[in-house]
């Protein structure tokens, strides 16, 4: 509520890291009181209610008028759940009328220290420059204290059936440099939706990187001592994929044309049998979350995606533990998208092939914006050409 007494219109609700919600109520024509607001809406809803510079204590010593919640009574959000909590909130100004509509939380969040002073978007108490953070949801930066900052809550989880309840293979790699037609493959993966792992471990014949090291721990010492020849582990890992290839078995590869790419270029390059890639029914985490979260301002890692849709990522950047999460977290964006869900693996597969193109379209619209002189790729999820 502004100080004219207008209620503004704010079309989402918030869960903040400390389970509270927020939402002011829709707009109104400058006519209506604040208490008749208050008692039209709060029997209707779960509520947590705050006045325009009023803090909890004064708000405790209110005559409750009749009909409204009593003041002491605020509910908060647990997994899922409205939980009522008797005692006052701690002190602190109000700025706006706090409703609560159980409306789709936003899904769109991107974080930042704060730059520049402002009023918290979700207690209205001001945040000083350079102690919160400001945060982009939906498209628009707001502050936070650290306590308020929103968090991303993912759908829930359908009844629906669909490829998520079939057996799909996890794929992850793991190479020398971030240039799939240039890396050299040092660790491989492939974990069946029945936990069989297939693991690979595989001498390049080159140096690693430090860098490369840093990411995936790999060194030297490792692949020299235990690893097997690259030669020879990349024609076990080349058969193992074209059976799955040929038994009609999804592969599920998070960031597709890293691995898919990689792996084609390792095979030619040692002069090994190829894989018909067109027969191949990939599965792409990332795709399908940019499919239907298309408006996501925040990192899109396989980490972040992992604890947004609640799968589990135990080591990152080890093949075995990403092509685990990454099957994990297929199965779980399809169990959360039914239109995903129900999808026919290959015909999932040929749409990717226009979602990516469109993704990455948009992407390099960004770049040009930004001036940075950056080609993306549109390929997926074999690329033909070495990226800029």
């Amino acid at each position: 509520m502004d100080r004219g007494g207008s209620v503004r219109n704010r079309p989402e609700w918030r869960t903040n890291r400390i389970g509270r919600e927020c939402a002011p109520a829709g707009p109104d024509d400058e006519s209506t009181t604040t208490n008749e607001l208050l008692q039209r809406h709060l029997p209707k809803s779960g509520v947590v209610k705050g006045f325009n510079n009023v803090y909890s204590e004064h708000l405790l010593a209110l005559t409750r008028p009749s009909g409204a919640a009593d003041p002491t009574i605020r509910t908060e959000r647990h997994s899922g759940r409205s939980a009522a909590i008797r005692g006052p909130r701690p002190p602190g100004t109000y700025s706006k009328i706090i409703s609560r509509f159980h409306r789709q939380p936003p899904q769109e969040i991107s974080e930042m220290i704060n730059k520049y002073a402002g009023r918290c978007g979700t207690c209205g108490a001001q945040v000083e420059a350079g102690v919160g953070q400001a945060v982009n949801v939906d498209g628009r930066w707001n502050s936070y204290h650290h306590a308020c900052v929103p968090i991303r809550v993912a759908p829930p989880v359908g009844r629906h059936a669909g490829w998520h309840d079939l057996p799909v293979v996890g794929f992850d790699l793991e190479g020398t440099l971030p240039e799939p037609t240039e890396t050299r493959i040092i660790s491989a993966a492939l974990v069946h939706s029945d936990g069989t792992t297939q693991e690979w471990l595989t001498d390049p014949g080159v140096s690693i990187p430090a860098d490369a090291t840093a990411r995936h721990g790999i060194t030297d010492e490792m692949v020299r001592s235990g690893g097997q020849p690259a030669r020879e582990a990349l024609a076990d890992l080349g058969t193992a994929v074209a059976k799955l290839i040929a038994d009609g078995i999804p592969l599920v590869a998070f960031c597709a044309p890293y691995d898919v790419t990689a792996l084609h270029t390792e095979l030619a390059r040692h002069g090994l049998p190829a894989i018909d890639w067109d027969r191949a029914v990939i599965i792409d985490p990332s795709v399908l979350h940019k499919e239907v979260e298309p408006r996501w301002y925040g990192s899109k890692q396989l980490g972040d995606l992992c604890r947004y849709y609640e799968v589990t990522l135990e080591t990152a950047h080890e093949a075995a533990s990403d092509a685990r999460a990454a099957a994990d977290l297929a199965r779980s964006i399809a169990a959360r998208h039914g239109r995903i869900a129900r999808m026919r693996p290959d015909l999932l597969h040929q749409a990717q092939i226009g979602w990516y193109a469109e993704q990455s379209r948009d992407l390099q619209s960004y770049f040009d914006r930004q001036g940075r002189d950056e080609t993306v790729s549109t390929q997926w999820p074999l690329e033909t050409k070495p990226r800029d």
